[in-house]
């Protein structure tokens, strides 16, 4: 509250919508003769021609913490997009590739934002399970460029290749590490296993070596959740309980960062890297010949883009149509504090 004027005690947080409302402003001054549409999770920005989708849920947590820093945080935000995007050759940009899933309303909102621009475009991707698909994204400079078919024909390769050299990539990485675990009595079993990482954690589902890793650690068949793209659950399908707190926690999963899907799904462990399908309805299973199926696509060894020579000098211009930072939560503007 205001006493003489003055802001006595912390002032009350925006609700979404209007911080959402707050930031379109300040991006319509930064950024002139821009044009702006609202998105469940922020807004799309386009400038002259190029699209910027930006997800605001993350900055938003980070002002919750800090409503004073609200000119700070929008300001911090904007000025960090890039809204043009660096192009790299087939060759210099293959060890940057790494999968992601995406849900089916992400792919149809990209559709929409990609089918307007000055060159159309759209973003091609692999159905996964459910409403989940695997997009191919460039990783470079703490940002993620997602591959879009213009920048597959200016490659001369498909979607199918550019999967498989990210799938590669993606399988010389370590796991992630769970954060915590579900025990049972005693401490001695494992029931439950949450990795809590980086924009890369909920995509490990698609690995049949990392599904085989936690059938191991839970001893049989389970269940995963996959609410954000930084957060996976997995419990044992025999633990009811566990199962039905999951199912529970996935009915906001729509007000997280970097939303995916409240979806369940089953991991089958009866054969070698686990048979994936929707836990209410097996018949949407991930088909046999899926390249994300066990054992279809073979872990081939992949150089690290340090060894590879990549030089962070690489020419930008347009190139993509979506880009994502790649953290879910931003740091506090410098010079303030952030509370848990």
């Amino acid at each position: 509250m205001k006493l003489f004027g003055v802001q006595v005690g912390k002032p009350k947080a925006l609700t979404f919508e209007e911080f959402r409302d707050a930031m379109r402003l300040h991006a319509r001054r930064l950024y002139a003769g821009c044009t702006l549409e609202n998105g469940e999770n922020g807004f799309t920005l386009t400038i002259s021609g190029r699209t910027e989708t930006c997800n605001i849920r993350g900055v938003y947590a980070s002002y919750c913490k800090n409503p004073s820093d609200l000119e700070k945080i929008a300001k911090q935000y904007l000025e960090s997009l890039q809204v043009e995007n660096p192009v790299h050759s087939w060759q210099d940009a293959q060890p940057l590739l790494r999968p992601s899933i995406r849900s089916a309303a992400f792919l149809e909102a990209a559709a929409r934002s990609l089918a307007r621009q000055k060159e159309p475009d759209s973003l091609p991707s692999i159905p996964f399970a459910g409403d989940l698909h695997v997009i191919s994204v460039v990783e470079f400079k703490s940002r993620l460029w997602a591959v879009t078919q213009n920048g597959l024909d200016q490659w001369g390769v498909d979607i199918h290749e550019v999967l498989r050299t990210a799938h590669n990539n993606m399988s010389m990485l370590s796991f992630p590490t769970p954060i915590s675990t579900f025990t049972a009595t005693g401490g001695m079993e494992e029931l439950g296993l949450v990795f809590d990482g980086d924009h890369l954690t909920a995509t490990w589902i698609v690995m049949d070596r990392f599904r085989d890793y936690v059938g191991q650690r839970l001893q049989g068949n389970y269940v995963v959740s996959a609410c954000s793209r930084s957060k996976l659950t997995a419990v044992r399908a025999d633990e009811t309980g566990l199962v039905s707190t999951l199912r529970n926690q996935g009915r906001n999963f729509h007000t997280l960062p970097y939303p995916l899907t409240g979806q369940l799904f089953k991991i089958d462990m009866s054969v070698t890297g686990g048979a994936v399908s929707v836990l209410d309805n097996e018949s949407m299973a991930l088909n046999s010949d899926n390249m994300f199926a066990s054992g279809v696509t073979k872990s081939l060894p992949s150089i690290t883009q340090a060894a590879q020579g990549i030089s962070q000098g690489v020419a930008f211009d347009q190139f993509m149509g979506l880009s994502e930072s790649v953290n879910d939560t931003p740091p506090p503007p410098s010079g303030s504090s952030r509370r848990g």
